[in-house]
Parts: structure tokens; sequence; C-alpha cells
């Protein structure tokens, strides 16, 4: 019975996905169709694209939505400005240079000072890695997570064509309960069920397995060097993925406390 659900949720994955795997000129993995097929689904059928992305190890989905990013700028909205946000500014600057096309801006921020955008219009804002904003990072106990959404989501929420992801790397999928994000995540939705054994876990970055995989001509070096720099730039900690928390875990978000 489960293979026979895996697989029609597969089938409805692949139509969804159609047109971007055309446009990257393969197929897409598990964890890349967990994430583009909704993203799409939402497009369709002009819903409001607010997610945050939740990774589990071994996982890491920053390349395909940077792929997907430029997929919608190239083939529907290439007018369209674009935020991006990590940890560093060198990686920021990094990504946002291969996004960048002569009809658009392309703005290129930190997490650790999201102040500096203020005054910035976009129709598209991805914040990769929230969970290493340093004093506004969701993880922490005592955060000021809300400087972060102050700066970035009155903006990107004027717009319903607009696009809004936040991206994270956790052992724990539970990202909701962090202080200073719950109250911008659906309290309706419900995770999996982390092993007890993982319960307690701490935060940890790892490099990509999919980071291997074959990817379009035109982006297949972006993706591979950025998981490079971003091995290179902080400690790496493998662990093996938890068996019921494989795929992304998209969670949607609501914007109006702020």
């Amino acid at each position: 019975m489960q293979t026979v659900l895996t697989f029609v949720a597969e089938m409805k994955n692949a139509v969804y996905t159609y047109h971007f795997r055309r446009y990257l000129g393969r197929n897409l993995t598990r964890a890349e169709a967990a994430v583009i097929a909704p993203l799409e689904k939402m497009r369709i059928r002009r819903l409001e694209r607010r997610i945050l992305v939740v990774d589990p190890p071994g996982v890491d989905t920053r390349g395909i939505l940077c792929a997907y990013v430029e997929y919608l700028r190239k083939c529907y909205t290439p007018t369209s400005d674009i935020l991006i946000m990590t940890q560093s500014k060198e990686m920021s600057v990094y990504i946002a240079r291969r996004l960048k096309t002569p009809d658009a801006q392309t703005y290129a921020a930190t997490g650790r000072r999201p102040e500096n955008i203020r005054g910035l219009t976009y129709d598209t804002a991805l914040l990769f890695d929230i969970q290493d904003y340093g004093v506004c990072s969701p993880a922490r106990k005592n955060n000021d997570f809300r400087r972060v959404a102050t700066a970035v989501f009155p903006v990107i929420s004027s717009n319903p064509n607009s696009l809004l992801i936040l991206h994270a790397r956790a052992d724990i999928p539970h990202l909701y309960r962090w202080p200073g994000l719950k109250e911008y995540t659906d309290p309706a939705f419900e995770a999996h069920r982390p092993r007890e054994s993982e319960a307690s876990g701490a935060m940890a970055s790892r490099p990509s397995s999919e980071s291997t995989a074959p990817g379009p001509r035109r982006y297949g070096t972006t993706l591979s060097r950025a998981s490079s720099e971003l091995t290179a730039s902080g400690s790496m900690t493998s662990r093996p993925a938890l068996e019921t928390d494989d795929l992304p875990i998209l969670i949607p978000l609501k914007l109006t406390p702020i």
C-alpha cells in the first residue's frame, strides 16, 4: 500500500515539475521534487508562496531553489527583483551574481545585519540557512529573529505574485517551535516525529549528498562551488539521515504578526 501511495505521489510531482525539468534538461531527485512540485502547484493555482523549507540531514535544496528562481525569472517574470540572504555577505554576493540579469535587480544581504535592506523592493526573497544568522537565528533561545522578519516580510508580502522562501538545515524538523519563528509558521502543521535519540540533537550543517548528482550545464558549476565554499567556511558535521525524515519538509508561513 505504501508503495502505491509513493508511486501516486511521484506521478503527481512529475506533472507539476514537467516544465521545470525541461528547463533543467534532467530529472529531479526525490528531495528536489518534494520541494519544487508544491511550489509549482501553488504558482499554477495562483496561491501565496510563503514557505519554510527544512532540509533533513544529508539533503541540501539550496541549489535547486536557486535554479527554480532562475527558471521563474527567465521563463515567467523577467523583470522581477530578487533578494538573496545568507549568513555571510560573501556567499550572498556569490549567489546573487549568478542570478543577475540585465532587466532586473538582484540584491545580496546577510541575516546578521538585516536592517541593511530597508528601502529596497523585490518580488522574490530567498533566505538560506536561517539557523546560522547569529543573534537573529531562531535556533537560539534568546534571539532577535524579528529583526529579519520586520526587514523582509513587509516588502515581500505586498505582492500577491511574489515568492518568499526561508530555508533551514536541521536535525530536528520542528522549526515552527523555535523561539522567534513559531509565530510566523502555520500552527496546524504536523511534522514527522523524530527518533528519541535525535530529540535533543544540536543543529548541524553538513555537505550535501546530492551535490554529486548531474546538474544543468549552465548551473552545475555554481551549485558545486557553493557547496564546497560552505563546507570550507564552517565546521561540518555529517550525520545519517533519519528514516522518516529523508525528504525536505515544507511549512507554510503566516505573516500577519508583522
